[in-house]
């Protein structure tokens, strides 16, 4: 049996501070291509369909 881990809250993230930059930055690294096989499991744009245009 293995021994409880000790729980660390998440830090509070401010979304929306300076005009919302993380989300920006953030949806900038998820549409990279080098990530669409680790967050998707595709290898380009075009096998992920909820990023089609």
């Amino acid at each position: 049996m293995s021994a409880k881990k000790s729980k660390i809250p998440l830090p509070k993230v401010l979304w929306s501070e300076n005009s919302h930059a993380r989300v920006w930055s953030l949806v900038a690294e998820i549409t990279k291509p080098v990530n669409y096989k680790v967050l998707y499991g595709k290898k380009d744009k075009s096998e992920v369909g909820i990023l089609q245009k």
